[in-house]
């Protein structure tokens, strides 16, 4: 398997969860210092991109810091990509508990001759689950300079591969992967999932 970074955004304070998302616990872990684990069974190096890095510093893990910050996860691509000392990077949201590691490897797998390797699920492209090279980078700066920030906004200029969805069920059959935790009631739902999975 192709030796990667994996990035994870760590976002910040959800407006409507109240507090930070990475740092809630499901299970005796954080979701944060879930995540890592994870990604080190995949990755060589991992980055955390936090505009409080003081919150998020763990051994042995990168923190980078958006250059301009709030300009929400396409910033945080360009700081991860940016500080990363590998050409394809697994980037990964902090507030989506249930990665899958079998998926993950499908996707880096994939990932040779194309600057993108996104899944799909029926909610469409999930771009913070995704592979992304370092070619990415001056097409996300263009994109930042012109206050676009949708992220695949810049995949008309690069070599994509879309994972489609009955692809994707064969490694996540529920597509947990992309459950992310936005509100309250989505982290008491997150909390019953993680107990149906550890039995």
């Amino acid at each position: 398997m192709e030796k990667i970074a994996g990035i994870i955004l760590t976002g910040g304070k959800s407006s409507r969860l109240g507090t930070d998302k990475c740092l809630l616990k499901l299970g005796a872990k954080t979701i944060l210092e879930d995540l890592v684990g994870k990604l080190y069974l995949l990755c060589e190096e991992v980055i955390l991109v936090s505009n409080t890095p003081e919150l998020h510093k763990m051994s042995g893990v990168e923190v980078a810091q958006d250059e301009i910050p709030h300009q929400g996860p396409l910033g945080g691509m360009l700081a991860g990509l940016k500080a990363s000392n590998h050409f394809h990077n697994f980037i990964v949201s902090c507030d989506t508990p249930f990665l899958n590691l079998n998926l993950a490897k499908h996707l880096i797998a994939e990932a040779k001759d194309f600057d993108v390797v996104i899944p799909e699920s029926k909610s469409g492209p999930e771009p913070l689950q995704a592979i992304y090279s370092k070619n990415c980078v001056g097409y996300i700066e263009e994109r930042l300079r012109n206050q676009d920030f949708k992220i695949i906004s810049f995949f008309k200029d690069v070599k994509v591969k879309k994972i489609k969805e009955d692809k994707v069920i064969e490694f996540d059959s529920r597509l947990l992967s992309f459950y992310n935790i936005n509100t309250f009631e989505d982290f008491e739902r997150a909390k019953e999932i993680y107990v149906e999975l550890e039995k």
